[in-house]
């Protein structure tokens, strides 16, 4: 199958030109992070005791410049299986709102969105080739996947891992080997879901409409390490990583016309999120 994280550079001239001055030492954001600025906020949600209707949710914040890498990263899952969060926190569904600012030629591949997911691909490969159907877990081959949803569809979704009504997950790509499948009711998938979101609180608002109490859990809490932290934080460095790799790859073999090769440090916490997110600690 094809790569695409390799087959063509999600990194444009914008985003390069600000990674290659904050590596300078030369740029800062002038607009200091806050849920208002144009970017994508990455959702990690959790139930604060069972069989309740209280949610906690944490996330992370990406200015604008960075969604489209982040969603080509989230669809191909390239070399996941050696990456820090799946040693750390396994698979995980990826769910994005499709009203995210998406370059058209980024949009264009959800029509296909997991026929590129090369971890995926792998897994559905083994599972059909050996007829496997009715000793796999659906929800196995569900926390591989990346899914683009509207506002409506994104919210029923939720409400249906929330609820367990896995049975109502019939995602596209796996219509010939749902029926055969098992659907373990005992999972939280909630856990193990990423929401890409473009308008924070217009997502936690529809979540609170549709019943739920949810917040970033008590105060006293919120300094402590905690799964959702650890989850975030895994993603964002294998992120990091990823992207640096993906950019020194096209620029080595010239399919891309960038100035220079940056350095891996160019791609640090401190130069993506303090200098280019301008976070506030």
């Amino acid at each position: 199958m094809f790569n695409l994280w390799r087959d063509k550079c999600f990194i444009n001239g914008l985003l390069y030109e600000k990674l290659y001055l904050t590596h300078l030492g030369l740029y800062k954001d002038n607009v200091e992070m806050n849920l208002q600025k144009p970017g994508v906020f990455l959702i990690n949600i959790r139930f604060l005791k069972k069989d309740t209707n209280i949610l906690i949710y944490n996330y992370i914040f990406y200015p604008k410049e960075f969604i489209d890498s982040l969603i080509m990263f989230f669809i191909v899952r390239d070399n996941f299986i050696k990456s820090l969060t799946f040693r750390e926190s396994g698979d995980f569904l990826c769910i994005i709102d499709d009203s995210l600012n998406i370059h058209d030629h980024v949009k264009e591949i959800f029509k296909y969105i997991n026929s590129f997911n090369v971890y995926l691909y792998e897994e559905l490969k083994y599972i059909k080739s050996n007829k496997e159907y009715e000793n796999f877990f659906y929800l196995d081959l569900v926390k591989k996947s990346t899914i683009a949803l509207n506002n409506d569809e994104l919210i029923e979704v939720f409400n249906n891992i929330v609820k367990k009504n896995y049975q109502k997950l019939e995602l596209k790509s796996f219509t010939d080997i749902y029926p055969y499948c098992k659907i373990d009711d005992d999972i939280d998938l909630i856990n193990g879901t990423l929401f890409l979101i473009k308008d924070i609180n217009a997502f936690l608002f529809d979540i609170r409409k549709s019943g739920y109490i949810i917040s970033q859990g008590p105060q006293a809490w919120r300094g402590q390490i905690n799964t959702m932290n650890h989850f975030l934080n895994n993603l964002d460095i294998d992120y990091r990583d990823s992207l640096y790799n993906h950019l020194d790859y096209h620029t080595y073999h010239g399919t891309v016309q960038f100035q220079e090769r940056l350095p891996r440090k160019a791609f640090s916490f401190k130069n993506i999120h303090n200098l280019i997110g301008n976070i506030r600690f």
